[in-house]
């Protein structure tokens, strides 16, 4: 009985040894799946670090699979059809959304300006899931400088959930304003200074000290002698749009110029004096010099300009109007009133910047740690849409050239108010190749015919004519010193349109092989992503939202 006793006793302990045991290795297969989980969780980080985009198209190689020495295996991917291969969540990147997007449940949305990232990992038949959704605030702050930030009164910072049709921001009241907060880097003493009647309503912060009016109205938290934050840094010989090679460039001559309008890329390689206002229609200047405008800016575009920016005048306050302003030197905004004198957009600047008696609504960034920020008698508002400013660039259509073939719906060469993306003209581009031949360029499928000799470009041209619809072709002859327009309606033969570009094409110079310059019909605009946030790391932006393991 005793024997049999310790013989049941000890096969117990045994079993329950086993079963411990087993429980302690299935325990470490688990950290050891988990920890795979986690580092295919990095790889995908790694990939956002170094493009935010990463993910956004759903496609076979957004995938990642990751092995560690002992043998784990770690997966994550964006493609549907690789996620259900491999028995994961699919991923979801909607960083650069404005609108909410499925991820893989339903039930959950994910938040534009984020990204859900869903690993897997496995070792030895162990299974374990880690679930992050990161996000991409907007820049924090309506003024953020590297140097001192003063005020000697009357200012006033704050932000609206919507901008609206703002017409007169002296109507909106101090009440309606929700938090905005105002940074300096500066380590001195007066790092922040607000004079009498200021009031902030959010955060007032500062490496250095901060010195407050007696009169000044802080909301927020008042941070003197807080650690310096990541203030954004952009190089604006950058955007230099010759370097770029932006097609249909525009180059304009330095010294004065009244009231111009630019669409388009626009360069001066010179110093720049604009009277009676400047006009962007979603045009990019850029200025290799200083840069003096008085009379206000109106429209939507941005500036680009590697001295000083001086703007005098009033700007329309309306949705249609902002402007972004990128200068290399100071940047000084004058206006005579704030309850009159508006700007609306972005201003970055690498050396001072004043604003005098005026309604600022935007971003204002100043990162230079030498330089000052002084704003007087002045009204700063933040909105959502102008924290996320992008600037739709359109290029202007070509000028007619010898050369070039129009067909256009209304024998217009420039239907006016046609957007890019439009019905506007249709421009063939016909020329005679260095070393024989032709090249035609026909822009609605993007192709460059290569053709024997001009008899055959004619064929050519009367066989896509007769496809299009439209009503008239046009050209230029440079014939006898003088420009003529032609017009050829459509349902003519074809003896008489090859006489007709017998005059539009003579004298064409001969040009290398896919040399076209035509721009093609429905173009989209190019977008210019000027969100503060933007030239700051990914690292340096993103917020943990959601982990889950």
């Amino acid at each position: 009985m005793v024997m049999t006793i310790l013989a049941t006793l000890a096969f117990t302990v045994a079993a329950v040894s086993l079963n411990h045991l087993n429980f302690t290795q299935r325990s470490l297969n688990g950290h050891e799946a988990q920890r795979a989980a986690e580092s295919t969780i990095a790889l995908a980080l790694k990939e956002l670090f170094e493009d935010s985009r990463y993910g956004e198209i759903r496609k076979v190689t957004n995938s990642l699979e990751y092995r560690s020495e002992r043998g784990a295996i770690g997966h994550l991917t964006f493609w549907p059809d690789q996620a259900t291969q491999w028995k994961v969540d699919r991923s979801t990147n909607n960083l650069s959304g404005t609108n909410p997007t499925e991820g893989y449940d339903s039930q959950r949305p994910l938040p534009p300006a984020a990204v859900q990232l869903v690993a897997s990992g496995s070792y030895r038949g162990v299974q374990r899931r880690v679930e992050t959704v990161i996000y991409m605030p907007p820049f924090p702050y309506a003024i953020a400088s590297a140097g001192p930030l003063t005020s000697t009164g009357g200012l006033e910072v704050g932000a609206l959930n919507d901008g609206g049709d703002i017409e007169d921001l002296s109507l909106i009241d101090s009440n309606d304003l929700v938090s905005a907060h105002i940074v300096s880097n500066s380590s001195d003493a007066k790092a922040l200074s607000l004079g009498p009647d200021s009031l902030i309503t959010g955060d007032v912060r500062a490496h250095g000290g901060i010195l407050l009016d007696p009169k000044a109205v802080v909301h927020g938290q008042i941070r003197g002698n807080r650690e310096a934050v990541k203030i954004p840094k952009e190089e604006v010989r950058s955007y230099d749009p010759q370097l770029l090679g932006k097609p249909n460039l525009q180059n304009i001559s330095p010294g004065k110029i009244d009231a111009p309008q630019f669409e388009g890329f626009v360069r001066s390689p010179g110093s720049l004096v604009v009277s009676n206002g400047l006009n962007l229609n979603n045009g990019v200047l850029y200025v290799d010099g200083d840069l003096d405008v008085s009379g206000g800016i109106q429209g939507s575009g941005a500036l680009f300009v590697t001295g000083n920016t001086h703007v005098g005048g009033t700007s329309d306050l309306t949705t249609d109007n902002s402007v972004a302003i990128l200068t290399a030197g100071n940047v000084i905004i004058d206006g005579s009133d704030k309850d009159t004198s508006h700007f609306q957009g972005m201003v970055y600047s690498e050396g001072d910047f004043k604003a005098n008696h005026i309604d600022l609504l935007g971003v204002f960034i100043q990162n230079g740690p030498t330089h000052t920020v002084e704003i007087n008698d002045s009204r700063m508002i933040s909105t959502p849409d102008l924290s996320d400013l992008q600037v739709r660039v359109i290029p202007p259509p070509p000028p007619l050239s010898s050369g070039n073939i129009y067909l256009t719906r209304d024998g217009d060469p420039f239907p006016t108010g046609k957007k890019p993306d439009s019905k506007g003209p249709i421009v063939m581009e016909a020329y005679p190749v260095v070393g024989g031949g032709w090249e035609l360029s026909d822009p609605n499928t993007a192709t460059i015919y290569s053709l024997a000799d001009l008899a055959a470009v004619k064929a050519k041209v009367f066989e896509l004519w007769t496809q299009a619809d439209n009503h008239h072709l046009m050209g230029l002859d440079k014939k006898a010193g003088r420009t003529r327009r032609f017009s050829v309606k459509k349902k003519v033969s074809a003896a008489k349109l090859a006489a007709s570009l017998d005059t539009i094409l003579a004298g064409v110079t001969p040009r290398p092989a896919a040399q076209s310059q035509i721009v093609t019909p429905g173009t989209k605009a190019e977008i210019l992503d000027l969100n503060p946030s933007r030239f700051l790391s990914f690292k340096d932006r993103m917020r943990i939202l959601y982990w889950r393991s």
